[in-house]
């Protein structure tokens, strides 16, 4: 995944990673950044050198924020996270 942003938190110093939603490349809990959108991808559904499961198409680039390695955080916990961050939160 290339990051493009790397923000840290006074309550953890792991960094997290910010993409174009096209190039979500590990499993985890992502953010999109201007409507707050949460997205689960859990290990599955990223796509393979063989298989891709997902195509969006948009004129616009659309970046995300992985909250979480984990795909099933809990939501008051991925608001919590995003919140601290400054994120846009709409879920």
């Amino acid at each position: 995944m290339r990051i493009l942003r790397k923000s840290e938190t006074v309550e953890t110093t792991r960094v997290l990673d910010t993409c174009n939603f096209d190039q979500i490349r590990a499993p985890g809990t992502y953010v999109e950044n201007r409507w707050g959108t949460l997205f689960r991808m859990p290990k599955e559904a990223l796509p393979t050198k063989s298989y891709r499961s997902s195509k969006r198409v948009a004129r616009e680039w659309w970046p995300v924020t992985r909250l979480s390695d984990d795909p099933d955080v809990p939501v008051a916990k991925a608001r919590r996270i995003g919140a601290a961050l400054g994120l846009q939160i709409g879920f």
